[in-house]
């Protein structure tokens, strides 16, 4: 491999006749999806030069760049300076390339959850970042509203919707068993069985708790 510039955080590097984009002493990242219990998803607007447009997306950083910690450690960090909330549980659902084409960094992706505010967020000092709290049912005309302003809507926000819409309605049908559980015998494990899993939409070795702990692979 052959670097071909060196810069303060991007390394640009040819592989044979690929050329792609490193960050330095850094290759992963972490975002989390988030819902406050008021059925609020909080996304965040910050201007990003690469493109020359305000994007949104849910609250994301990278890794490490503060010191050593954990991937959970650094969603949590990520989470409070953002947004200003802090979350009870980080539940970490899977990792993934951000843009292989281009670059070789990772991300994992996690689901807060126990959602408290502590803090107004807008990121550190040297971050412009706005909050959005939008209400979940109005979240897909939002996201067309400001497309339509002309700031990029980043595509990972409908996975992280779509995985939000998936757990919640694990936990309903998990509610539901045990609700049948007592008059209905048999069938309540049955329901049970239909329930969502995490593991429907990730890894089964990935799908875990991991408080304190770094994700598979890191």
């Amino acid at each position: 491999m052959e670097r071909l510039y060196g810069g303060r955080f991007v390394n640009l590097v040819r592989d044979g006749r690929w050329e792609y984009c490193e960050r330095v002493n850094n290759t992963r990242a972490a975002m989390i999806f988030a819902r406050t219990d008021r059925d609020k998803i909080l996304l965040v607007e910050e201007y990003r030069p690469p493109i020359r447009q305000q994007s949104i997306c849910f609250p994301a950083g990278l890794v490490g760049d503060e010191g050593e910690e954990s991937a959970t450690e650094a969603a949590r960090r990520e989470l409070l300076e953002e947004t200003g909330y802090a979350a009870d549980s980080m539940l970490f659902l899977f990792s993934g390339p951000s843009s292989p084409g281009i670059t070789s960094e990772c991300l994992d992706f996690f689901l807060a959850d126990g959602l408290h505010k502590v803090s107004d967020g807008g990121g550190v000092a040297s971050e412009k970042i706005i909050v959005h709290e939008v209400p979940l049912a109005q979240i897909d005309d939002w996201l067309e509203s400001q497309r339509h302003l002309g700031k990029a809507v980043d595509p990972r926000i409908y996975a992280g919707l779509y995985v939000m819409e998936r757990m919640a309605r694990r936990t309903q049908c998990e509610d539901a068993a045990e609700q049948a559980e007592a008059p209905f015998g048999e069938h309540a494990s049955i329901s049970l069985n239909r329930c969502i899993d995490p593991a429907d939409f990730c890894a089964p070795s990935q799908a875990r708790h991991i408080e304190g702990q770094p994700p598979l692979g890191q």
